[in-house]
């Protein structure tokens, strides 16, 4: 995943560069860090752990969601949604049926308040969305006109 994202202009490029026999290894030793980091703590946090990433894999899904549908609703009125009788009647670009989703996806999100075993995740969730968005603008501040297109080639 890393040496990909990587060859895609959206990791540092360190990570996408193969070693003479052709292995990614600094992708692979990149993951084999954070899988040991993983293990120490599932370790320290025996009892919470398991818990917490379950919590966080939660999160992940109403928010992709939630970001999905705010970028259909974005393109519905950049194009004018409504005025080509055909993309009226499609389900992707639907104001209704973006905002009817919009609105069933918060209170799902919402109401893992109310699992305590879930406030480490909520809590934890709206900072590593700021360090990520934080990691993508700096990463793009340094990135050359080559990666920002993705033309790297694999291999």
């Amino acid at each position: 995943m890393l040496f990909s994202l990587a060859r895609g202009g959206f990791a540092p490029a360190l990570l996408g560069k193969l070693s003479k026999n052709g292995m990614p290894v600094a992708a692979v030793l990149a993951s084999s860090v954070g899988m040991a980091m993983a293990l120490v703590l599932a370790q320290i946090f025996e009892r919470t752990a398991f818990v917490f990433l379950i919590g966080c894999r939660f999160l992940r899904g109403p928010f992709i969601w939630l970001m999905t549908l705010a970028h259909s609703h974005r393109l519905s009125l950049a194009h004018g949604e409504g005025k080509s009788h055909h993309r009226s009647h499609s389900a992707a670009g639907n104001l209704e049926l973006d905002f009817s989703a919009f609105s069933r996806c918060w209170p799902v999100l919402v109401s893992t308040w109310w699992i305590p075993d879930f406030h480490v995740a909520l809590l934890s969730g709206p900072p590593w969305l700021v360090f990520l968005t934080a990691c993508y603008f700096i990463g793009r501040k340094f990135q050359s006109p080559k990666s920002a297109t993705g033309a790297a080639p694999h291999g």
